[in-house]
Formats: structure tokens, sequence, C-alpha cells
């Protein structure tokens, strides 16, 4: 997604996140470290944060609205930013949901919002909405590299950006992107330390660990 709220979406966030460590799938952490090593650690292998789940029943269909995308295999139409998708109906529902892949909208079918929807509509953060979900995708990340890192104190660095971004406000760009910076050095952080395991570059396809970084986020221009 671009700064305006172009929309660029062509993997699903367990495919991003993949590429981060330079898996070939998220599923596949498992050569990287294993679910017995994670429970003698006295770890757990949990599900997505709750809050960091989207609940479109909950969200005033911020995503319809604040994103803008333009025809391409992803989306059927060019939409500007801050403009309502015409197939957004007065209930703030999507009238195509079941039809959107079918309609040319796989772009919006694969859409997350990582909770940022429901939380921007409950506390009023509409217009930050797209800040927001930057916080809560970074969220995400952090708390799956937390589960995946086998190294107790780089855990302990991610637990504490993880809390400081839990109490960040959106609104506040030069604080944002000071903590994606901070977010990104740690993620590369715990690539390098999945990597160096014995057989896990190999297994990952020799992919560069920086240079999947770059393809973990939707690009900003």
């Amino acid at each position: 997604m671009t700064g305006t709220g172009f929309v660029r979406v062509s993997r699903s966030p367990a495919t991003r996140l993949a590429f981060l460590f330079s898996a070939p799938a998220l599923t596949g952490w498992r050569f990287l470290v294993s679910a017995a090593e994670v429970r003698a650690e006295g770890r757990t292998c949990v599900m997505r944060r709750p809050d960091l789940v989207p609940d479109c029943g909950n969200c005033a269909a911020l995503c319809c609205v604040a994103t803008a995308f333009d025809a391409s295999e992803d989306f059927a139409i060019d939409k500007p930013a801050g403009e309502a998708c015409p197939h957004l109906g007065d209930d703030c529902r999507c009238t195509i949901h079941d039809e959107l892949v079918a309609r040319g909208f796989a772009g919006c079918a694969i859409y997350d919002c990582y909770g940022a929807g429901q939380r921007a509509s409950a506390n009023g953060l509409g217009t930050h909405f797209l800040a927001l979900r930057e916080v809560h995708e970074l969220l995400w990340l952090l708390t799956e590299a937390a589960k995946l890192c086998p190294r107790a104190d780089l855990r302990a660095e991610l637990d504490a950006e993880i809390a400081i971004l839990d109490a960040i406000e959106p609104a506040h760009d030069l604080e944002l992107a000071a903590r994606t910076r901070a977010a990104h050095a740690l993620l590369r952080r715990v690539g390098d330390v999945l990597l160096s395991r014995p057989g896990a570059r190999a297994l990952a396809g020799g992919t560069s660990r920086g240079s999947a970084l770059l393809r973990v986020r939707c690009r900003r221009s």
C-alpha cells in the first residue's frame, strides 16, 4: 500500500511473513524451530492475537473507503482514496462479498487490516485507519517472530517493541516511522538467527533474508 492508500496486495499475510524468514510458506517454519523446542522452553504456538484479527462486523468498512486502488488483476476498477467503493452498501457491508474473486476483486478478498478496522471504528480513529493498520501489521509480524525466535534475549526485545507499538498514537507520523525502522531491524535479526540454524538456508531456497524482507510488507511510495 502506498502512502496515499493504494493497495498492492498479491500475497496473504502468512506468505509475506514467510518471505521474511526466507521460507517457502509460513507452515514451513517448523524446519527452523520445532514445536518440541518451543514447548521445552515454555513458549506456546498460539494463534494470532485476537485484537490483530479483522472483525468486519464491528468495523465501519474503513478499508472500503480509506484505501485507493487501480484497475489491475487484483481490482476490476479504479478507486481514489477516501471515496467509498461503489459496491459498498448503506449498511457498511460489501454487496458482492460472496463474489469478490469472480467479479475481479481478488485484492479485496485477501486484504487484511490486522484488526485495525474495528479498533479505529470503536475509537473514532477512522481518519488514522491506514496508519493504525501499519501499526497492527508490525504488531502481527513481531508477535509471530516472537513465537519463532529461539533466543530468549531477542524475544525480550521483541516483547519490548510490541509494548511500545501497543501504546503508540497512530497520528504521530515521525514516531511511527521510527518504530517501523526499529521493528524491521528486529525482524532482520530474527531472520538471521533462524537462517543460521543448520540446513535452514538450504531449505529456504538460499534466498537472501535481507531482500526477502522487502517483500514482506506492501510497498510504499
